[in-house]
């Protein structure tokens, strides 16, 4: 008690005046924050009062493409071709070189080859639209002359990430997309020109739409063209050339035209068709290997393809065992090859030529069944069919022909809540009719399968 009395002040006139003050203010408080209760209470009563007419909500759907997964596999790249800095008319060979694990190289007959975890480059396929590109008698294509001028995004797969891609794919899998629907309403145009020290020119223009119909469906229409030129790539320094005169490395010249038109209808259900048509030419040198006494000296006075691809789905089938969805694709790859060999680094005198001219027909089929508690099974069966004509100098022309083959089947089922499981089984064939006048190989075939999780 000693000690509270201390700290108490002797009552004064001016202290109960405040307490009286402070004591009025928290009754009139009280009674405001009483009469505020009241008057709320009345307006929530007022506003929860059921609506005399039930509001009618319009049926929305939401569609959003599913990202590049791979279960018990290296992990999918997925790239869009506007969102990197590239020049006005790429080609898919500078795409593919900001990639990463991918490894980009070109050969001494001037190709540009691709290698994924150790694999050479006949082991990673190329699909367009779901179609191997990488069909050929050579088994490879030459990505840099693949033109992406209407390619809207690509998906590179390192490794084994699937048995659903057809042959020749243990090293990976790109695949370019160019039935992709345009995002924006109306026409999307562009027209885009290049240049750079070496005079070299770029240039390139395209345009597209996809329009919506009365019953749901979208009409989507692509069309465009680019054209590139560059009389050859900056000599480094320090570096002599087979020339002593260059100022540009030899060899690497290029000129180039292409164009594409695609065409697709896609249906709320699922089913859809489309077409897509690529067509390129072009002109070219090889560089020299500047490591060799006796290099090739070539030019590719002509080196052209075409591709013609049709692609449809059937409406997806609901059923008490799931989804049922199946994609059929279909096309028809030509090219037309030209060398000539010359006998100096002056490339003033033809002492050789070759000539290859190649058709390419392949198929693919694939069908997707979801079932309960989050599991899948998916098939495909992809062919192609290659037929090759070979003329060196003026021998008489040879003839060369291969079928590649490949059924397989996988499935995904979860285990517990974080857990996928996946596995597979391919069988792969090869037949080789004729071989160029040459001992004929009899037909191979093999079996195939993966697991992870």
């Amino acid at each position: 008690m000693k000690l509270r009395s201390r700290f108490l002040l002797p009552a004064s006139p001016f202290s109960r005046s405040v307490l009286n003050r402070l004591r009025t203010s928290a009754s009139v408080a009280a009674a405001c924050i009483g009469v505020l209760g009241t008057t709320i209470d009345a307006q929530d009563t007022t506003r929860t009062r059921p609506d005399s007419v039930a509001p009618t909500l319009e049926r929305a759907e939401v569609r959003a493409q599913r990202e590049a997964t791979v279960v018990g596999g290296s992990a999918a790249v997925r790239v869009r071709a506007d969102s990197l800095r590239l020049g006005p008319s790429a080609n898919l060979d500078e795409l593919l070189r900001t990639i990463p694990l991918l490894l980009v190289r070109q050969n001494s007959r001037g190709e540009v080859e691709l290698s994924s975890r150790g694999a050479e480059s006949r082991q990673v396929g190329i699909l367009m639209d779901g179609l191997p590109l990488s069909y050929g008698w050579d088994g490879r294509a030459d990505v840099s002359l693949v033109p992406i001028s209407g390619v809207t995004a690509v998906t590179f797969t390192r490794g084994l990430g699937t048995l659903l891609a057809g042959t020749n794919t243990m090293g990976g899998v790109v695949e370019l997309q160019l039935d992709e629907p345009v995002r924006q309403a109306g026409w999307e145009s562009r027209l885009a020109f290049g240049s750079d020290q070496t005079a070299a020119r770029q240039s390139s223009a395209g345009t597209a739409t996809s329009r919506q119909l009365a019953n749901g469906s979208t009409v989507t229409l692509r069309g465009g063209g680019s054209y590139r030129q560059r009389d050859g790539f900056t000599l480094a320094d320090g570096v002599a050339d087979v020339r002593d005169d260059a100022t540009l490395r030899i060899g690497t010249d290029l000129e180039q035209y292409d164009g594409f038109a695609h065409a697709s209808w896609r249906a709320r259900t699922g089913a859809s068709i489309g077409a897509t048509a690529t067509i390129y030419s072009a002109s070219r040198g090889v560089a020299p290997e500047l490591h060799l006494q006796e290099p090739r000296y070539w030019r590719y006075p002509d080196a052209s393809r075409s591709a013609v691809i049709v692609k449809a789905s059937a409406p997806r089938f609901f059923s008490t065992a799931g989804i049922t969805q199946v994609e059929a694709s279909f096309g028809r790859v030509g090219g037309t090859t030209r060398i000539e060999q010359f006998g100096s680094a002056k490339y003033d005198a033809v002492v050789g030529t070759e000539a290859g001219d190649e058709t390419t027909l392949t198929g693919r089929v694939q069908l997707r069944q979801t079932l309960p508690n989050g599991a899948s099974i998916a098939a495909a069966a992809s062919t192609g069919r290659t037929r090759y004509l070979e003329s060196l100098n003026a021998d008489p022309t040879l003839v060369y022909r291969q079928q590649l083959t490949s059924i397989g089947a996988e499935t995904m089922w979860p285990v517990g809540s974080r857990t996928i499981m996946a596995g597979g089984v391919v069988a792969d064939l090869s037949s080789t009719p004729e071989a160029g006048g040459r001992a004929i190989l009899s037909d191979q075939g093999s079996i195939g399968w993966r697991l992870g999780g």
